[in-house]
């Protein structure tokens, strides 16, 4: 059972709509393969996927995307701790996503916490944004929540972690989980702060 993603319409750099489901998010590296698999496994297990299944496809993901790859020992571990967990239940995102619906915000707030409550479930990793899925969560168009995520970005709430790739991977950020500062002085001759918190500056455009 081959893991999916989204996959995004060309225009713009990671910023377009998925439009097929693709098998491979690319490759994992140290650091990331650990948490891949655990993904993935978990991905699975939410499916209805025993124990026996989910050690076979991550064996065959460990093999082909992971470098180097890890001991099958270790991919047995990952097996059997995310089998461990009841079958179906929401996956990260519908978690992230009803942990949030206290709030009464703008969407464009909702989104930011909607982020960070993915970020605070994988501390230390980058988090996906999928446009379409979100924008489904929240009921407007994924050019919305493109813009939601540019916005992000452009102030300084996401740090790009990993570019979009075309049917191998897609986007992903690290999180802010506090407003960042203002600046006190110019950067880079742009950009000031007047006495009061009045910001002058030109807005850098970011193409995502």
């Amino acid at each position: 059972m081959p893991m999916t993603t989204e996959s995004e319409k060309s225009k713009g750099k990671g910023d377009a709509s998925p439009g097929n489901q693709m098998s491979d998010l690319g490759i994992l590296v140290e650091g990331q393969r650990n948490d891949g698999l655990t993904r993935l496994g978990g991905a699975l297990r939410r499916k209805g996927a025993t124990q026996t299944q989910i050690e076979t496809e991550l064996l065959r993901a460990n093999a082909r995307r992971c470098r180097p790859p890890l001991s099958e020992t270790e991919v047995s571990k990952i097996s059997a701790s995310v089998s461990a967990y009841p079958v179906g239940g929401p996956d990260p995102l519908e978690r992230a996503w009803q942990a949030i619906q206290h709030s009464v915000k703008s969407n464009y707030d909702r989104f930011l916490e909607l982020a960070q409550e993915l970020q605070l479930a994988r501390p230390g990793q980058a988090v996906a944004l999928p446009l379409e899925r979100i924008a489904s969560l929240m009921d407007v168009d994924w050019t919305m929540v493109r813009r939601y995520r540019r916005e992000a970005v452009a102030s300084g709430r996401l740090i790009p972690a990993e570019n979009y790739i075309a049917h191998r991977r897609c986007a992903t950020f690290q999180v802010l989980l506090s407003s960042p500062t203002k600046p006190t002085k110019p950067i880079n001759g742009l950009v000031g702060q007047l006495p009061g918190g009045t910001t002058l500056g030109v807005e850098r455009i970011i193409a995502f």
